[in-house]
């Protein structure tokens, strides 16, 4: 398969990428992807494909595994999209909630993060902070209080600032409840 060379320059690099993601070596990932896909790699192969030489990308089908393997699509790995995932992209338009933030989210649900409670549980907890009404308000303090506390103090009156210390305390004291309600309320249901 021959693939324009700016895809073949960002598919070496994202592999590259990737693969130093998941602290693997070139032998670790041969390795991994056989156990893992069955398609036996030889470290000779992967340091092709991640070469400066073109004309060396993975086999069709070997692409579709490697996405398989580093849960992507592979307009990512080509460099087509910079989000790993078409649904990342999507819901990060939607929302601008940042690519970590939701990718926390799927591992969450996915249970990839090792806790006491269960998956299920902390994306309840999540779903229900996040669709309680008071959300906004607790977020807009925080927001208020955050401009104040970066805001340059120099050559303001001490009554202003004194002023603006209570109102930032009094934002910032408002979020944590607003937070706290809606946690107390997250757990009662």
């Amino acid at each position: 398969m021959k693939l324009p060379v700016q895809y073949e320059d960002s598919l070496r690099k994202n592999l590259k990428k990737l693969r130093k993601s998941k602290g693997l070596t070139q032998e670790g990932f041969a390795e991994e992807f056989q156990r893992q896909t069955g398609i036996n790699t030889s470290v000779d192969t992967v340091r092709k494909w991640e070469s400066e030489t073109r004309g060396n990308p993975p086999r069709v089908e070997t692409l579709f595994a490697l996405c398989a393997f580093y849960n992507c699509d592979l307009d990512f790995l080509i460099g087509r999209i910079e989000e790993r995932r078409h649904d990342i992209r999507y819901i990060k338009e939607i929302t601008g909630i940042s690519e970590r933030a939701i990718d926390q989210i799927i591992r969450l649900n996915e249970g990839d993060i090792a806790r006491s409670v269960s998956p299920e549980s902390m994306i309840n907890i999540l779903s229900f902070i996040l669709s309680d009404k008071r959300l906004p308000d607790a977020l807009e303090n925080i927001v208020v209080a955050s401009a104040f506390k970066s805001a340059p103090k120099e050559g303001v009156p001490a009554t202003i600032l004194q002023a603006d210390q209570d109102t930032y305390y009094g934002r910032f004291y408002s979020a944590t409840r607003y937070i706290e309600n809606i946690l107390e309320d997250s757990i009662s249901t």
